[in-house]
């Protein structure tokens, strides 16, 4: 089955907290391996303190990403454990991109 046109055929969602050693590298890493796939990467900030979102931001500038936040369970698991709920999850993060 085929994306329909423009939209995307991949979506990595990136639960993340405090995580900024570590977004250079594993955006670039996406970056790379989808070179030849109309991909999306769906951020969620699990309520960073230490300046991931803005990296995360200086990248939605160079490829295609949406930016969440997830601040209410901030703790280490949360955005993790969630992201295995992808459909529900999923749907609790667009809603608060509308």
């Amino acid at each position: 089955m085929s994306a329909r046109e423009g939209e995307p055929e991949v979506s990595v969602i990136v639960p993340y907290r405090n995580a900024q050693q570590h977004l250079d590298g594993l955006l670039d890493s996406i970056r790379r391996q989808a070179d030849d796939v109309a991909f999306e990467v769906i951020m969620v900030d699990n309520g960073s303190s230490d300046g991931s979102g803005a990296i995360a931001e200086r990248y939605a500038r160079q490829m295609p990403m949406v930016l969440a936040q997830a601040p209410d369970m901030a703790n280490a698991s949360y955005a993790p454990i969630m992201s295995l709920l992808v459909p529900d999850f999923t749907r609790a993060v667009m809603r608060q991109l509308s």
